[in-house]
């Protein structure tokens, strides 16, 4: 997996969606972990359009 600018983003993002579910289940409430689930899905569907531009530029 190479380095790419979206690929910073994504990763970003799924560390950023851990930190609000630790936050959640110490004690924040539903609402960070409702912010955990968005923000992981936002963080899975950047990396997998990274694999896909990935995927294009090696054909």
């Amino acid at each position: 997996m190479g380095s790419h600018p979206t690929q910073a983003v994504g990763v970003s993002l799924f560390l950023a969606s851990f930190a609000a579910l630790s936050a959640g289940l110490a004690g924040g409430g539903i609402l960070l972990i409702l912010l955990f689930l968005v923000l992981l899905g936002a963080s899975i569907g950047v990396l997998l359009k990274c694999k896909a531009m990935e995927k294009a530029a090696a054909e």
